[in-house]
C-alpha cells in the first residue's frame, strides 16, 4: 500500500512539473513571437520575461490558471489557448529556450480551427478511451465526466450519453428468461470488410453457444450466442444472449431469432457496397450438453449419446461404456431421417437450415469420449 502510495504521489508530482514546463514553453514561444513583431520593446520584454514566469509557477500551484503580463498584451487561459501535447512526449527546454528561442514541434501540436472542434476531439477521444478500456467503472467514468464538464460544457454528463447506449434494446420476455438479440448483420455492418471480402467473396463464420453462471452467490446465468468471421483478426460478437435462472427450456425460443436470420442470409445472402455475397457457417463450436440442447439429442452419458456413430452403450460398474466400436457413422442424412429414434429426444430448429446436424458440429478429439476410444483401441491392438 505504501508503495502504491509514493507511485501515486511521484506521479502527481512529475505531472505537475510537465505542466509547469509546457506552460513556460507557451510563454516563451507567444512573448517570442511578439519579440519578432516588435523589435524596439524587445528589451522592456525580455526584463519582465522572468518576472511573468514566476507568477505563472504560483497561479500553477494555487490552482488559478489566468495570469496577465505587464504590457497587458497577454492573456492566457485553457480557452484561448489553441495547443494540444503528444500522449508520452514532455516539452524540454535549454538556455536557448530561456532566452527567447524556441523550436516548435508540428508533430506535438495540433491547432483546432475553432472550440467546437476542439470539444468534439475531447468527447471522442474520452469516449474511445473508455471503450478500449473494457474494464472502467461506469461509476469512475461519470465521475471523470463530472469533474471535466468545468472546463468543457459540451462534455456528457453521463457514461450513457458519452459511449451511446441505447434506450430500447427490444428485450424479448419469456416465463421463464429474457432474450437478447443483437444480430448477424448488425455486427457484420460494423466491420472493415472490404479487404476480406476481396479475398475470400463470401462471409464465413464460426458459431459458439455455451452457459456461463453470472456469480457464485447467484442462480443467474447468461447463454450467449457467439459468432467470429473465420480468418480474420476480429474479435467474436455476440450474436444473442439468453438471461435466466435456468438453462434454456424452450430451445425454439432461444434460437428462433438466430435460426431466421441465419435462413434470410443464407438465401439472400450478406450485401455490402451494393454487392451480395454468399452467407456460410462453417462449424457450431459447443460442449457437450450445449450440442445435446440445441440439436435435441441425448445427452453425452446415455445410451444412445455418441454424435458420430450408432454405438449403444452399456452400464459397466456404474459407468457407461461404448465397446462396439465397429458401429455404422451416423451421417447428416440418418440424422435427419431419425434412423436411430434412441438418439432424438425432439426436432431441433436448426434442422430446418441448410447445415449438417453431424458434420457441421465439431468435437475436441482429444477429451471426453474419443480420448477414451483411442485409449481402447490402442488395448485391443495390444
Amino acid at each position: 500500500m505504501q508503495s502504491r502510495n509514493y507511485k501515486r504521489r511521484l506521479h502527481r508530482k512529475i505531472e505537475k512539473e510537465r505542466q509547469k514546463r509546457i506552460i513556460r514553453s507557451e510563454v516563451i514561444r507567444t512573448v517570442t513571437q511578439v519579440q519578432k513583431s516588435f523589435g524596439e520593446e524587445s528589451s522592456e520584454l525580455d526584463k519582465n520575461l522572468n518576472e511573468n514566469l514566476d507568477r505563472i509557477e504560483h497561479a500553477r500551484e494555487s490552482h488559478d490558471f489566468e495570469y496577465e503580463m505587464n504590457n497587458d498584451s497577454f492573456v492566457a487561459d485553457s480557452e484561448e489557448r489553441e495547443w494540444s501535447t503528444s500522449d508520452n512526449s514532455a516539452i524540454d527546454y535549454d538556455e536557448n529556450e530561456q532566452s527567447g528561442s524556441t523550436s516548435d514541434n508540428d508533430d506535438d501540436v495540433f491547432q483546432f480551427p475553432n472550440n467546437e472542434a476542439k470539444e468534439v476531439y475531447v468527447t471522442e477521444t474520452i469516449r474511445e478511451w473508455a471503450l478500449e478500456g473494457g474494464v472502467i467503472s461506469m461509476t469512475k467514468l461519470n465521475d471523470l465526466l463530472l469533474r471535466l464538464h468545468v472546463v468543457h460544457p459540451t462534455l456528457p454528463k453521463s457514461y450513457k450519453s458519452l459511449l451511446k447506449t441505447p434506450s430500447d434494446l427490444n428485450i424479448i420476455e419469456t416465463d421463464q428468461a429474457e432474450i437478447w438479440y443483437k444480430g448477424i448483420r448488425f455486427n457484420l455492418d460494423a466491420m472493415l470488410l472490404e479487404e476480406y471480402l476481396e479475398t475470400y467473396h463470401q462471409i464465413c463464420i464460426d458459431v459458439n453457444m455455451d452457459g456461463l453462471p453470472i456469480s457464485k452467490s447467484s442462480l443467474l446465468k447468461f447463454w450467449p450466442i457467439l459468432g467470429r468471421l473465420i480468418d480474420s483478426e476480429n474479435e467474436p460478437f455476440v450474436i444473442s444472449i439468453y438471461f435466466g435462472r435456468t438453462d434454456p427450456t424452450d430451445v425454439r425460443s432461444f434460437l428462433n431469432n438466430f435460426v431466421n436470420e441465419v435462413e434470410d442470409l443464407f438465401q439472400n445472402g450478406y450485401t455490402f457496397n451494393e454487392i451480395t455475397y454468399p452467407f456460410v457457417i462453417r462449424n457450431f463450436i459447443l460442449d457437450a450438453p450445449a450440442r445435446s440442447l440445441v440439436k435435441c439429442c441425448i445427452g453425452h452419458g446415455g445410451y444412445g449419446s455418441c454424435e458420430k456413430c450408432t454405438v449403444i452403450g452399456e452400464t459397466v460398474h456404474s459407468r457407461r461404456v461404448y465397446l462396439e466400436l465397429d458401429k455404422p457413422l451416423r451421417t447428416d442424412e440418418s440424422f435427419k431421417n431419425r434412423e436411430q429414434p434412441l438418439h432424438h429426444c425432439g426436432q431441433s430448429p436448426l434442422e430446418q437450415i441448410n447445415i449438417g446436424m453431424v458434420s457441421q458440429f465439431s468435437r475436441h478429439l482429444s477429451k471426453g469420449f474419443c480420448k477414451k476410444t483411442k485409449i481402447t483401441k490402442r488395448m485391443e491392438n495390444v
